[in-house]
């Protein structure tokens, strides 16, 4: 067998024959049928992907099963998975390739797949296309031939001139950009030359938080929220000092952190972030005031949680964060929230969805927090502007943002 195609598994969709070792391999089959409906195309998405479990993979998952929904069983939408390390997780059906950016071959396999459909949506993130700040979507775009569309997660206020190349080379290989905030546009437009008639502003995406999911926690106090991977940047330090103060004129308040620590912080400091807040509650006299969840929340569990919430906290360290699928749930939630000021939290504040202070300032946060919780004047407006931006917001409105900008990309390829 031959090392150049370890790295990639595809089920039953290439378009040129390959050599009878790689068919013993990876198994050949048939072209993507194509849509009944007329124009509609056959798309893959390249990303992380369940049971992989990080955001970027939820984010795909969700993504795909939304545009399955609005477009119907003609629709196709398949995945050639990124995966890092020699464990492949099995994914599902449409899981047609898996691309292992340190492997050779692994990326002119990967485009010969992705070449079978009529467009290619690339997740992109710097940390999953392998070494060199992930040069290998350099590499990959080069192998396609069909149109590419790069949703960018992390759009960066000071990158690397490695990091620059890689965005500066992107805009003469893909279609479109997409972003996912104004402030994300902003910056792609002002540090990387990208014009705006290149981008397209979607949002997130999220599942609304059904109104029949039960308050699983104790009402005999205020709750509070904060989930997600936990990990240094999280920024709960100064969480958990605002809530020593918040305690003060509300003594029963509870604090829920949900969330198991970061894989990759885990490898590599094991628990010392987490045992370093643990020892901060117990110095500051909350421990009692704190519900440790230390495990990954499945969306079932997670829409519990925020049903039982009066606010939601998000106090990250982070100032260039122009995205942040947690803050678009917790605002479609219809729960009030206090975040720190990054960009998507600002941008948000200024549509009067959200309440933003300084960041690493426990006194800021603690005075926002008990003016959620005192049901004034403005967690009122608050949850009245939340009402209407979040429909918005929701992940069958995003299926269709994507759906009319494929159909105005192979529009303009018709002409």
């Amino acid at each position: 067998m031959t090392d150049a195609l370890d790295g990639v598994i595809a089920s039953d969709r290439i378009t040129e024959p390959i050599d009878v070792v790689s068919q013993e391999i990876l198994g050949v089959g048939r072209r993507p049928q194509k849509s009944k409906e007329e124009g509609l195309p056959n798309l893959a998405l390249v990303s992380t992907y369940p049971p992989t479990p990080c955001g970027l993979a939820t984010f795909t998952a969700s993504l795909r099963a939304s545009m399955l929904d609005v477009g119907g069983p003609a629709f196709s939408v398949d995945v050639v998975q990124v995966v890092e390390g020699e464990d492949i997780p099995e994914g599902g059906p449409e899981v047609i390739g898996v691309l292992r950016p340190d492997v050779p071959g692994s990326v002119e396999f990967a485009g010969r797949i992705l070449n079978s459909y009529d467009a290619v949506v690339i997740q992109h993130e710097y940390g999953i296309f392998g070494p060199e700040s992930g040069w290998a979507v350099i590499d990959l775009l080069k192998e396609l031939t069909v149109p590419a569309i790069a949703v960018l997660h992390t759009v960066l206020k000071d990158p690397s001139p490695l990091e620059r190349e890689i965005i500066e080379r992107m805009r003469y290989l893909v279609s479109k950009f997409v972003v996912q905030s104004r402030s994300a546009a902003a910056l792609l437009t002002g540090n990387f030359g990208v014009p705006l008639s290149r981008i397209e502003v979607i949002p997130h995406g999220t599942h609304p938080v059904p109104k029949s999911v039960p308050k699983v926690l104790r009402r005999d106090g205020n709750t509070i929220l904060t989930w997600g991977l936990i990990g240094p940047g999280k920024g709960l330090e100064w969480s958990i000092r605002a809530l020593s103060r918040v305690k003060e004129e509300h003594p029963n308040v509870r604090y829920v952190i949900a969330g198991r620590t970061h894989p990759k912080v885990l490898e590599r400091e094991g628990e010392t972030y987490r045992e370093m807040l643990v020892d901060l509650a117990s110095e500051l006299g909350v421990s009692d005031n704190i519900l440790w969840v230390n495990q990954y929340m499945p969306r079932s569990g997670v829409h519990e949680l925020i049903r039982s919430s009066d606010v939601i906290v998000l106090p990250y360290d982070s100032t260039s964060q122009t995205v942040s699928g947690i803050l678009v749930e917790a605002v479609t939630a219809e729960v009030p929230v206090v975040a720190t000021r990054f960009p998507h939290a600002v941008e948000l504040a200024s549509d009067g969805a959200v309440v933003a202070v300084p960041n690493k300032d426990p006194v800021a946060m603690a005075e926002a927090i008990v003016s959620m919780l005192n049901d004034s004047p403005e967690r009122r407006a608050i949850k009245k502007v939340q009402r209407i931006l979040g429909p918005t917001l929701t992940w069958d409105h995003v299926a269709r943002r994507y759906f009319h900008l494929l159909h105005r990309i192979a529009a303009s390829r018709a002409l």
